[in-house]
C-alpha cells in the first residue's frame, strides 16, 4: 500500500458529436430538419483523500454512460424527438472478515415524443421506458465471484397524451397518463415478483388577472395496488416581473 495526499479519481468525457440534416423546398424554405447527437462519460474513484491506497480493500465507484438524442422537425407543426441512455455502475466497499461487498447496476432508458400544433393548441404524445438490473455480491479481493450474487430487475413503461392551449387570459392543460411497473427480486420480496398498473387523468386551468395568476385543477389517480384517489388543487401566484413568481 502507498500513502497518498489526494484522491485517486479520474474522469473522462466523450464530447457531443452531432449530425444535422436540413431539407429545403423549391422556394428555399426549410421543410424538414433533423439532429443526431451522442455523448458519453466515465468516472472512477478508488480511494478516499489522505488514506492508504490498497486495491484489495479500498472503496471503489466506477460509472460509465452513453447518451444519444434524435430530433426531427417534419414541418412547422409536427416535431419528433427520441432520447436513449445506457449506464453501468460498480461500487465496492470493505466488509468484516476481509470481504468486500460489490454492487453492479446496469440500465437502459429512453423516451420518444411527438408534438402537433393543431386545434388551437399543442398536442403531445410521449412514451418512456426503462429497465435496470441490480446485482449484489460478496468476495475476498478486489473482484467479485462470477455467476454469483443476489439479483433484482426493475422495468417501467409510461405513456402520456396531453393537450395545452391558451385563449386570452386562460391557459388550459389536460392529459391522461398510464404506466406499468414490474419488479423481480428472488428471495427479497413476496412471491419473488411484484407489479402494478396506474392510470392518471388531470386538468389544470390558469387565469391571468394582471400580475395575479389564479390556478385550479384536479388529478384522479387509479392504481392496481391501492385503487383510486382524487386530488384537487387551488392556488394564487403573483408575478411582479417576467420570470419572477411568488
Amino acid at each position: 500500500p502507498t500513502s497518498v495526499p489526494y484522491s485517486t479519481t479520474w474522469a473522462s468525457t466523450l464530447g457531443a458529436h452531432s449530425l444535422t440534416a436540413i431539407a429545403y423546398d423549391s422556394a428555399g424554405q426549410t421543410t424538414t430538419s433533423s439532429v443526431v447527437s451522442v455523448t458519453g462519460g466515465a468516472r472512477e474513484q478508488q480511494a478516499v483523500p489522505g488514506t492508504v491506497v490498497d486495491p484489495a480493500t479500498d472503496p471503489l465507484e466506477a460509472i460509465y454512460d452513453v447518451r444519444s438524442s434524435f430530433r426531427f422537425a417534419a414541418s412547422k407543426r409536427v416535431a419528433l424527438r427520441a432520447d436513449v441512455m445506457y449506464s453501468y455502475e460498480r461500487q465496492r466497499w470493505p466488509q468484516s472478515g476481509g470481504f468486500n461487498g460489490f454492487t453492479d447496476i446496469s440500465g437502459v432508458s429512453g423516451w420518444t415524443e411527438a408534438t402537433l400544433d393543431a386545434g388551437g393548441g399543442v398536442w403531445r404524445a410521449r412514451v418512456f421506458a426503462e429497465h435496470f438490473d441490480y446485482l449484489y455480491r460478496s468476495a475476498r479481493g478486489p473482484l467479485p465471484i462470477a455467476n454469483s450474487g443476489t439479483t433484482q430487475d426493475e422495468s417501467l413503461v409510461r405513456a402520456l397524451v396531453a393537450h395545452s392551449r391558451r385563449s386570452g387570459a386562460n391557459s388550459l392543460d389536460v392529459g391522461v397518463q398510464g404506466s406499468l411497473r414490474d419488479v423481480e427480486a428472488p428471495d427479497r420480496i413476496l412471491s419473488d415478483q411484484a407489479s402494478d398498473e396506474q392510470l392518471e387523468v388531470y386538468a389544470q386551468d390558469v387565469l391571468r388577472l394582471g400580475q395575479v395568476l389564479l390556478n385550479g385543477g384536479a388529478r384522479y389517480t387509479w392504481n392496481s395496488q391501492w385503487n383510486g384517489n382524487l386530488s384537487p388543487s387551488l392556488g394564487v401566484a403573483w408575478e411582479p416581473v417576467n420570470q419572477v413568481r411568488v
